[in-house]
């Protein structure tokens, strides 16, 4: 296990990666975090140029929604988000999908378009769709699993297709310069009747404390 607060909780990637899985809690939050994730090309008949971006919605500011605005009412809010072009204010991140957390949150992606999602099937034998690069002692936690039912947010079964996620993050650590860390998003790209595996590797930065 690595002390998620340690400046070597942010490490340099590695030839290969070890996925750690989140464990499950009783979730406590402070402000809520709305992201989503977009792939587009210009290209109309190749991905010459394929790129991936993240950008927060639905958020009064860059903590977050405050907790007095139940964490499910903004799950409703992200799901029934229409689609958008991406931004170009995110283009200068280190890589196209970091983000940060400020305050202790409760996270929830949705992935933007109906050709990928993330693992189908049991949870408990299925992939899980985030995981950690190290074992950060349970810093993060309690995976939710996500889609539309009538217009409804409700929790998405072994057999439903999903592309929104939650999970929880205790309170960030206040190092300076801020620990970041490496997490997986494993999705599927679906290509035709075939399902492509792929993992997005985003880095969370910590800035409690910091601007």
């Amino acid at each position: 296990m690595v002390n998620p607060c340690s400046t070597t909780a942010t490490f340099g990637a590695a030839r290969y990666f070890s996925q750690h899985d989140l464990p499950d809690r009783t979730p406590i939050h402070d402000y809520t975090r709305c992201f989503i994730i977009y792939a587009h090309s210009g290209d109309t008949n190749y991905l010459n140029d394929l790129s991936i971006g993240i950008m927060p919605v639905l958020e009064p500011n860059d903590n977050g929604t405050p907790n007095t605005t139940p964490w499910r009412t903004k799950l409703g809010e992200l799901l029934n988000h229409p689609p958008m072009a991406p931004s170009p204010a995110f283009a200068e991140r280190p890589t196209p999908i970091d983000f940060y957390l400020k305050k202790r949150s409760c996270i929830l992606i949705r992935l933007m378009g109906d050709f990928w999602r993330f693992p189908k099937g049991d949870p408990a034998t299925a992939p899980a769709p985030v995981t950690t690069k190290e074992d950060f002692e349970g810093h993060y936690y309690q995976i939710g699993r996500h889609l539309l039912k009538g217009g409804v947010a409700s929790d998405a079964g072994p057999d439903d297709t999903y592309r929104c996620i939650s999970f929880f993050s205790n309170s960030p650590c206040t190092a300076s310069p801020p620990i970041k860390h490496p997490i997986s998003l494993n999705v599927e790209l679906i290509v035709g009747q075939h399902i492509l595996p792929i993992t997005l590797d985003p880095d969370i930065e910590n800035k409690g404390g910091h601007p």
